[in-house]
């Protein structure tokens, strides 16, 4: 009972990914305060319900700089999660202009069928471009 919205969450971004949606989901907030702790925990239940995996892998999903976000929109398995931890090294409005970062955008608005989950974790909602706004 104590997860019961938490789990009411999961099952909507399901749905979104099943709509054809794409969701982004950004997660904001100080330094500390458990951006990446909650984009794990729901990228757990997320693979125990829906990809039927007892083991999650940090490593096949968590991305930590562009190099990574890109290899893993290309080679995670139709709708999985996709976490970007520290967004703000690819995503940030003032570094909008870096070629790495153009690349990431132009994917990103290109990947929909892919049906990932695209957790975005960064300290301040208002850095991200408005792309992905």
């Amino acid at each position: 009972m104590a997860y019961e919205n938490f789990n009411k969450l999961v099952e909507y971004g399901r749905k979104l990914q099943e709509a054809n949606l794409f969701p982004i989901v950004a997660v904001s907030g100080p330094l500390g305060m458990g951006k990446t702790s909650f984009s794990i925990q729901w990228s757990i239940r997320h693979c125990e319900k829906y990809l039927n995996e007892k083991y999650f892998s940090l490593h096949k999903y968590i991305a930590y700089n562009d190099y990574e976000v890109l290899q893993k929109y290309y080679n995670l398995p139709e709708y999985s999660p996709l976490i970007a931890d520290e967004a703000s090294r690819f995503a940030m409005s003032m570094d909008w202009n870096k070629a790495a970062n153009k690349e990431i955008k132009k994917q990103t608005m290109q990947l929909r069928p892919r049906h990932l989950l695209f957790f975005m974790n960064i300290p301040n909602f208002a850095w991200l471009d408005k792309v992905y706004r």
